[in-house]
C-alpha cells in the first residue's frame, strides 16, 4: 500500500495521502484522523461524503451478542454551546469489535460539521455492562 503523511492540522488532526494503484483499480484519496488522549480514533476519507469510523482503544465496542449500539452525537459551537444533537446507530465491524461505523442510510452531518464547523462534536455511548457513559470529544478541523 502506498501512502504517506501529508499534513497535520491544528488540534491533532492528521491526514494521509493514499496513492492511486492501477493494478488494484483504486483512485488517489486522503484519509483524515483525529486521536484523543485515550487513543480513541475518529477517521473519515475524502472519497466518501459522510462515512466514518470510530475506533475505541478501551474496548467499549467489545460486545459479545450485540452487533450495534446507539450513540448520541452533540454538535457544539466554539463557545461550547450545544447547537443540536442526534442519535446514530453504530454497527460493529465483523471481526473487529473495537471499530464501529454508522449505518448505510443515516450518517447525519458529522463529517460535514467537522470539516466546516467551528467547535467540536461529542459522542456519548452506553458502555457494555457499565454504568458510566463512554465519551469522545472530536474538535472541528478549523483549517
Amino acid at each position: 500500500m502506498l501512502f504517506f503523511t501529508m499534513q497535520t492540522y491544528a488540534q491533532e488532526w492528521s491526514s494521509t495521502l493514499h496513492k492511486a494503484d492501477e493494478l488494484k483499480g483504486t483512485k488517489e484519496y486522503v484519509s483524515f484522523m483525529y486521536e484523543d488522549e485515550e487513543k480513541n480514533s475518529f477517521i473519515f476519507w475524502s472519497h466518501y461524503k459522510s462515512d466514518f469510523r470510530i475506533i475505541c482503544n478501551g474496548g467499549i465496542f467489545d460486545y459479545d451478542k450485540n452487533n450495534s449500539f446507539v450513540a448520541t452525537f452533540g454538535y457544539y459551537d466554539k463557545n461550547g454551546q450545544l447547537k443540536k444533537k442526534q442519535k446514530i446507530t453504530m454497527f460493529l465491524e465483523s471481526g473487529n469489535p473495537k471499530t464501529a461505523s454508522p449505518g448505510i442510510f443515516k450518517k447525519g452531518d458529522v463529517v460535514k460539521y467537522l470539516k466546516e464547523g467551528r467547535g467540536y462534536i461529542r459522542v456519548l455511548a452506553k458502555q457494555f455492562e457499565r454504568v458510566a457513559l463512554w465519551e469522545m470529544k472530536i474538535p472541528c478541523m478549523d483549517k
